[in-house]
Order: C-alpha cells, then structure tokens, then sequence
C-alpha cells in the first residue's frame, strides 16, 4: 500500500511528497504503537464518531495539512466541543479518498462516515481481531 500511495502521490505532481509523506506515516505508526503498546501500521488499516476520521494536531501538522474550517461536535460524555477540521487524502478500502479530518487530542479514531457500506466485526477482548469488510464484496 505504501508504494501505491508513492505513486499516486508522483502522479500527481507531488515527487517531494512521495519521499516525505511515507517518512511521515511510519513516524506516526511507530509513535501510535509506542503510546498504546499496540503495534500499528497505518497503511493496514482497512477501517464512534459520525465524521471520518480524528487525529491528534501534531499527526496533522507532521502530515502538513493545515485547517479549513470549524465545526461544533458531541463528545461520548454528552459535551460539546468545537473541533479544527482538515482536508487530507487516505487510502480506504486499496482507494485514495479526500476526506474531513478532526483535530483532537483523543486516540485517533474512525468515524462513521468513512465506514459506511462496511460490515465492522471485533472481538471484544485485549489483543482482539478488528476486521472491516465491504458489504459489496458479500453480495
């Protein structure tokens, strides 16, 4: 998956960001498995919040992206928050989608919006099995 994103990333005019961007991810993954104790390869990730995605404001200013609008938000406590939402692309499902990205300073996590059309299955247990899977592919 990383190669496809160097690559896409080329195809689009951005050869400085081929070599920055992946640099960047693994930084991220191995910063994510340290904090969690979990290891953690974003590029693997094939999938409660109604967005898309929230990552932490230092993982948005590593990756560069800058924000382009505020939006009020509910927190699983029942608050309100106001959180800086950013555009960035991400790799879903062997796609590269543009989406909206929250910045917050919880782990990150993935939102509703990016996992509809999918089936999500999880074992409820430490070290359980995640697995997302498109419901196209069950027809």
């Amino acid at each position: 998956m990383e190669q496809a994103f160097r690559n896409w990333l080329i195809k689009r005019g951005n050869a400085a960001a081929a070599n920055i961007y992946p640099k960047a991810i693994h930084a991220i993954s191995d910063h994510y498995s340290t904090e969690t104790g979990t290891k953690t390869n974003i590029y693997s990730i094939q999938g409660q919040l109604t967005g898309f995605l929230t990552l932490p404001l230092a993982v948005l200013n590593t990756l560069n992206l800058r924000a382009y609008s505020r939006e009020e938000g509910t927190l699983g406590d029942g608050s309100s928050c106001v959180f800086d939402v950013y555009s960035g692309f991400v790799i879903w499902d062997g796609e590269f989608r543009r989406i909206d990205i929250n910045a917050s300073e919880a782990s990150p996590l993935i939102g509703m919006s990016l996992l509809y059309g999918y089936r999500v299955q999880f074992d409820t247990i430490e070290g359980g099995t995640l697995t997302i899977q498109s419901l196209s592919s069950l027809n």
